[in-house]
């Protein structure tokens, strides 16, 4: 719990809902390919978002979790795109195959096989978060060699990234 010195009041009470998720979390899949939604995902899900998701292929071997709202928005701007064969071709693609649940009774998403085939995940999967409520699904091994922290090159990628387009005698 943290107060303010002027007036003693707890942070959580001020009214502020962080409206997208952040973090990431590590879950197994059993033999029927459910896994469990994050708790660290579940607390950011407004009445409103309710209790169904969309899971669709994502790039490099991930697949993606998005809330329907999410969803609907990402359809929007993908409609948006030109008519070209290739965005029609890709759209045909990401349709049929993604894959509408809802959480069950114990919060629960069911991956198809074919999206588990994707995504190469086997026994657990990684939920990492992106931009507004959605997540990126992985093969815990895969994402720790493209997003982990865990080499000098990788480091300095993450901290340019973080200082891009910031005025350096400003923030650092």
């Amino acid at each position: 719990m943290v107060y303010f010195p002027i007036k003693w009041f707890k942070v959580g009470n001020l009214g502020m809902r962080i409206q997208s998720f952040i973090g990431q979390a590590r879950t197994s899949i059993d033999s029927k390919g459910r896994t469990a939604f994050p708790k660290e995902f579940r607390k950011f899900l407004s009445e409103e978002d309710g209790a169904e998701v969309v899971i669709g292929p994502g790039p490099q071997q991930s697949l993606i979790l998005y809330t329907v709202e999410e969803w609907n928005k990402f359809l929007d701007e993908l409609y948006s795109r030109p008519r070209t064969q290739a965005n029609e071709h890709f759209i045909a693609q990401l349709i049929s195959s993604s894959h509408q649940c809802e959480l069950d009774g114990q919060n629960r998403v069911s991956i198809p096989p074919t999206l588990q085939k994707h995504a190469l995940l086997t026994n657990d999967v990684v939920f990492a978060a992106r931009r507004g409520k959605t997540a990126s699904l992985w093969n815990p091994e895969r994402y720790d060699n493209l997003f982990g922290l865990n080499t000098p090159d990788a480091l300095n990628a993450f901290d340019e990234g973080f200082w891009s387009g910031v005025n350096p005698e400003v923030n650092r």
